[in-house]
């Protein structure tokens, strides 16, 4: 076993408890995380309290739709089954590793995990490529014995070297780590990497040459109960000697302006933007570092500081988790971020935001805005106005005597704000017309953006053929061929339908053509509000007053259509996980019959565990914030 697959061994153990108590872990860390990592880290993640992994966990509706006895017949008789194969495969692969631990006497991490990353200029050994055209002329030289690595000579060059850094709290688990990495320590493979032991700030670590180019040596260690790895000796120490002080990550400016509109929380993750940029430019030629700059600034980017991510399980009685994330940015947004920064607007009303909806977005964006925003971007960074280029892709339209379509005057300016996307789900679901969804955009002037569309779709899409276009209460409908939401959503999706748009109601709509046909019948009659139905009456609570962008999905809806189809092993769904699932069980060495998803109980019998979510974005002082609530239904 070499140095990489030790750490690779290393990694996949912390990725596999990671995993496991990402979805339940107590009160704050980030915090207490950032104090004992250095300002330069360039990104971190913590974890807190793991011993508290299954309290957690048990509140949440996911453990109780596991622990239920309907799902109970179905799982139990297969969870033994994949148990034992994946134990037996673990054990084999520990004991090829030289250790003789059990599975299920594993040494969980029982307290706080903190990952971080660092990166600094060091000089490293490669290959020197300048000597690869005299190699490859010689007479002997033969391309299929050659090796980069071994035949060509080393020479010293400055590199960006990434190191990071892992603490664990093993708890009374530590007894136990120590005694695998005792084992691991003992074989012939690791004492070919010259173990040996190093003080760094009173703590003893093991040491170990590294087989990479770029890591030189990889050290691990016990402060007391909690494990310690990582890849820079001279950055343990900075980290050991980082708690509190005015050199810790907590303690910097761009840090703290990500963890306040964010809060501590359960699981927490930082990537510092700013020091990316940095590094990114050190090795620059002053001119490489003007044009970099200058195109930072044009875009936007520049003033993108940091990215945060907080996350909380089960934080109240009434939600299963609650995932709150902040691109942090310095003054006001401009360029691609401007874009992305919708202003906050109350919900809006619409026709289209009914009752039996089973999601929907609200996005307050202007797509004439959004051109003209990359049309400037365009100029600055390439000298380059879009709006002629546009125009000759419709010179085609001018024919019957009318002029071309200005496609910015008379179709991207017509738009306004909000867009709204829309799904629902009707039986049966195993229909391909179960699911429809609709795009709809206000406009300002209906006829002038129909006479558009009517010349473009004439001239460039239905190229004369006038059975695609038909009249519907007094609403053109333009159709398009082959033309499916769930084919863009779903890129797999085998369904092949017709689509359609039409201006309704100074709305342009876009879906396939009974959806569209639908909403012009729909004018007819009043619909129900979406705030007329019980799940979204209490998901609501969860959603701002304003916003600029307001996301809905009724998860027990969604979750019974995907139920069925699971069922239905017919159907375009159905068939797909049994595929997935026989490729998984012929990795475990198993036979895809231990599990039947036909054999799942009715979706009555589990629905209660299923409710809603709720998200929002909206742009603050701190930059563009996002929140997403998982809710329990009563």
């Amino acid at each position: 076993m070499n140095l990489k697959n030790a750490i690779k061994t290393i990694m996949l153990t912390l990725i596999a408890a990671l995993a496991i108590n990402l979805s339940a872990i107590a009160a704050p860390s980030a915090s207490d995380a950032a104090k004992k990592l250095p300002k330069d880290t360039i990104f971190m993640a913590s974890i807190d309290n793991t011993d508290e992994l299954l309290n957690k966990f048990k509140q949440t509706n996911l453990w109780s739709l596991y622990s239920c006895p309907e799902m109970q017949k179905f799982i139990k008789p297969a969870e033994e089954k994949i148990t034992a194969a994946i134990k037996e495969n673990i054990t084999q692969a520990w004991s090829e590793a030289g250790l003789n631990t059990k599975p299920e006497d594993f040494p969980w991490p029982k307290g706080e995990i903190i990952f971080s990353l660092t990166a600094k200029s060091q000089m490293v050994k490669k290959p020197d490529m300048s000597k690869l055209d005299a190699l490859m002329e010689a007479d002997d030289f033969y391309f299929e014995n050659f090796d980069m690595e071994k035949d060509l000579p080393k020479i010293e060059v400055e590199e960006l070297v990434p190191s990071f850094f892992v603490t664990v709290e093993m708890g009374t688990n530590s007894a136990e780590l120590k005694k695998m990495i005792k084992q691991l320590l003992a074989t012939d493979d690791v004492r070919e990497l010259n173990p040996r032991k190093q003080r760094i700030r009173g703590i003893e670590f093991t040491v170990l040459d590294s087989q990479d180019d770029t890591i030189k040596e990889v050290a691990f260690g016990f402060d007391k109960d909690t494990f310690i790895l990582g890849t820079d000796l001279q950055g343990l120490g900075q980290l050991l000697a980082s708690s509190s002080s005015s050199n810790s990550l907590y303690a910097t400016k761009d840090f703290q302006n990500i963890l306040k509109p964010l809060g501590d929380s359960d699981v927490f993750a930082y990537l510092n933007i700013g020091k990316i940029i940095q590094l990114a430019t050190n090795d620059m030629e002053d001119y490489e570092k003007e044009e970099f700059n200058t195109i930072m600034d044009i875009t936007g980017f520049k003033s993108v500081y940091g990215l945060g991510y907080a996350m909380q399980i089960a934080p109240n009685k009434n939600l299963d988790y609650s995932g709150k994330a902040l691109v942090g940015i310095n003054g006001r947004p401009k360029g691609v971020l401007a874009m992305m920064a919708p202003k906050s607007i109350s919900m809006p009303t619409s026709s289209y935001l009914k009752k039996d909806l089973t999601s929907f977005v609200v996005a307050n964006y202007d797509l004439s805005d959004i051109f003209q925003q990359i049309n400037d971007i365009a100029k600055e960074t390439q000298g380059m106005d879009l709006e002629p280029m546009m125009q000759m892709m419709m010179m085609g339209t001018a024919q019957n005597g009318n002029e071309p379509v200005n496609l910015t005057k008379d179709v991207i300016n017509q738009f306004k704000a909000p867009i709204i996307f829309t799904a629902e789900e009707t039986k049966p679901y195993n229909d391909p017309k179960s699911q429809k969804m609709l795009l709809s955009i206000p406009v300002k002037n209906a006829d002038t953006i129909d006479a558009a569309f009517a010349q473009i779709h004439g001239t460039m899409i239905a190229n004369g053929n006038a059975d695609l276009k038909h009249e519907m209460l007094n609403n053109t409908i333009y159709l398009l061929e082959d033309f499916s939401f769930n084919q863009v959503i779903n890129p797999v999706s085998t369904e092949n339908t017709m689509g359609g748009m039409a201006i309704v109601n100074n709305n342009f709509l876009l879906s396939s053509l009974d959806v569209i046909e639908q909403a012009i019948r729909d004018t007819r009659v009043k619909a129900e509000p979406i705030s007329s139905d019980n799940v979204f009456a209490q998901a609501k609570k969860y959603l701002p007053s304003q916003a600029g962008l307001f996301f809905y999905s009724n998860d027990r809806k969604d979750a019974e259509a995907g139920w069925d189809m699971m069922k239905d092993e017919n159907s375009e769904t159905g068939m797909m996980l049994s595929m997935a699932k026989d490729e998984i069980f012929r990795e475990l060495g198993l036979n895809s019959d231990i599990i039947n998803l036909s054999e799942l109980p009715d979706f009555k019998t589990v629905e209660k565990y299923f409710g809603a979510s709720v998200g929002h974005m909206k742009t603050t002082n701190d930059g563009i914030y996002m929140e997403v609530n998982a809710i329990k239904i009563k």
